[in-house]
């Protein structure tokens, strides 16, 4: 498999993906409790790797994966499809930030030019909890 993380943290920004184009965005749900988002994958038009991002154990989590290996771990998982859900096909991406601490919970927020969405943990004390992704 070719693929990296390139970060797990409680805090990150990805500077390298602003202003790029969307073309595919999607979230890939746990069959167990339909509602628990495992991985939010990301395709941009100027990048050739696919962008995958998820929470686990409190903290972000950002990987990049070649289109052989992207989704070799997500068969048989609900997806969602946000790139037509959002109507984001040939957004820009203003920002994708990770904010959390020590002290805090890790959640990835996702800006594209109007659309923002955010990918947290549904029990703020709770990192076992479903994982979940609302609209702003």
């Amino acid at each position: 498999m070719s693929g990296q993380r390139i970060t797990n943290d409680h805090c990150f920004k990805c500077d390298c993906l602003s202003n790029k184009t969307v073309e595919y965005f999607s979230a890939f749900y746990s069959e167990e409790s339909g509602n628990d988002v495992l991985m939010v994958v990301l395709k941009l038009k100027e990048v050739d790797l696919y962008q995958r991002f998820f929470l686990d154990a409190a903290l972000g989590f950002w990987e990049e994966w070649n289109s052989e290996d992207t989704f070799y771990d997500l068969d048989g998982l609900r997806c969602i499809d946000l790139l037509k859900e959002n109507d984001l096909l040939n957004k820009k991406v203003s920002s994708i930030i990770c904010t959390g601490s020590f002290e805090g919970f890790s959640s990835i927020t996702f800006k594209f030019e109007q659309v923002n969405l955010l990918l947290k943990f549904s029990e703020s004390n709770d990192f076992e909890s479903d994982v979940v992704l609302i609209k702003l």
